[in-house]
Parts: structure tokens; sequence; C-alpha cells
């Protein structure tokens, strides 16, 4: 399995879950809690909960102590491999990654409600996934992300406003401005689907790439890993590939998506 391949799963920080966890921190039907593990000393892992009380949680606040609770389980694995020097510092970025209180704001729109209940669910259940692993379990924690990330890419296919309005809203993506009014994301520009009702986002002018020799293709087929281009420069790696300080090309999506992609971070340094 190559490195790009691994990182194509790691939707979140960091390389390896969790140390053995007494048992593992799960999502329960009670308050959450903060324990500490007997097997890594002076390390919290967090117990989150789908209920508080008697009070059932909207589906962000699930999602958001699923991600609470799948940070304590990450975390000290990270400190383990020396990316954090210590677990709270960790989760604080790994919670401030998601940015789930963007998402109860678009909870409150039913159009969004359903595509945020979805991401819950995908939450909860990685989190589960982790919780019984330990940090040398690497085969199942990239199992565990490649389950996550199937799950994700089920709620985004049959919402796509919803995903573009998160991708604006929460993770600060340029929106397009279509030419009878309304926006979009901008990653939904020239990528062979109308998204604007005058189809300006698909607009011959805007969507052609011109390749080296002059050739034209369609701006969706370029770094899509198949050359177009008959002396394929749709697909070189200065145009598609994004090279991180530490020397690991990653594809120029995965800049300022969100996500942690590059182990020294410079994916994510440079982001509005």
């Amino acid at each position: 399995m190559t490195p790009r391949t691994l990182l194509a799963g790691a939707l979140l920080l960091c390389a390896c879950p969790n140390e053995p966890m007494s048992g593992g921190a799960t999502v329960s039907a009670t308050d959450a809690t903060t324990t500490t593990d007997a097997n890594v000393p002076d390390v919290p892992t967090t117990s989150a909960t789908t209920t508080s009380g008697s009070a059932t949680l909207t589906a962000c606040e699930k999602k958001a102590l699923a991600t609470q609770a799948t940070a304590g389980l990450r975390c000290p694995c990270e400190v383990t491999e020396g990316n954090y020097a210590d677990v709270d510092g960790c989760i604080a970025d790994f919670v401030a990654a998601a940015n789930d209180p963007c998402l109860c704001d678009l909870e409150a729109d039913p159009a969004h409600a359903p595509y945020v209940a979805c991401l819950a669910d995908a939450a909860v259940r990685y989190q589960d996934c982790l919780a019984p692993l330990m940090c040398s379990d690497e085969d199942a924690f990239y199992t565990c992300n490649g389950t996550y990330a199937d799950a994700v890419a089920a709620c985004d296919e049959p919402a796509k406003a919803s995903v573009g309005a998160v991708s604006i809203l929460c993770d600060g993506t340029p929106a397009f401005t279509c030419g009878a009014g309304g926006t979009i994301s901008t990653h939904y520009v020239c990528d062979g689907e109308p998204d604007c009702k005058d189809m300006s986002d698909e607009a011959p002018a805007l969507c052609t790439f011109v390749c080296a020799d002059g050739q034209q293709i369609l701006a969706f087929n370029k770094c899509d890993g198949a050359p177009d281009c008959d002396d394929m420069s749709d697909e070189a790696i200065a145009l598609c590939y994004f090279s991180c300080d530490e020397g690991l090309e990653i594809p120029k999506t995965w800049v300022c998506d969100g996500n942690l992609d590059c182990a020294d971070k410079t994916d994510e340094a440079a982001c509005p």
C-alpha cells in the first residue's frame, strides 16, 4: 500500500489509533466523561454519549461528542508518534478542525438536517471502530479510515447542495456566483454537472482546459488520473499535485480541505 493510498483514507488527524483503552471509549447513552487510561499514564480518554440526561441530542451534538471521543482515542497515539507534545493540544486541534458548531448552524435548516444526521452516524461508527484498537493495529486503523470514508461518501452523494453549504460556510471554500443569481461551492464549477440553474458553472468559456500543445479538453477531465491531452499535460505533476515541505506529493484538491494530509501540516498552513 502506497503512502498516497494510505492518505486517501486518512480523513482525520493521526496515523494510528489509541493505546489499549481498558475496554475502549464508546458512544454510550449517558453524559460525556473523561477518564485516565491505566495503560497510558496521565493520558485522558473520552467516553462520549448520544443523550444528556433525559434530553435527546441533536445530530450535530451527537457528532460533536463522537468527535471528542475519537480525539480521546487517537491523540495518545499522536503523542506516542511524536506528532504532538501533549494530548490536550492534539484534542483541541482535532475538535477545532471538525468545526461541529458550524454543522449545528446548518442543521437548523431542514434542507441540510438529513445530511448532518448522516455525518453524525458516520462519526459515531468511526469512533466505535477505533475504540478497541491499539496504536500498533495499523491495518485495522486503515480499515476504519476506509469505512469512515465510504460512509461520508454515501452521505455526500445524494446531498450535493448540503455538501456545498458545508464547504462554503464551514470550510471557507470560495463561492461561485451563478449568472442567474445564487451561489455554489467552487468545488462544483466545471465538474461536468450543471449546478446553477442557468448552467453558467459549466460554460465552455469557463470550463475548457488548453493542453500544452494547444489541444482543448473539458476542464473536469484535468487531473483525473487519465491523460486526455495527447501530450499528457493535463496530468502534469506540477499542475495536479502539491508538494509538502517534507517531500510527499498529494493531490492539490486535498489542500485546504480541513484535513491534515502532509505530516508537516503544510497542506493546511496557508489556508483562509
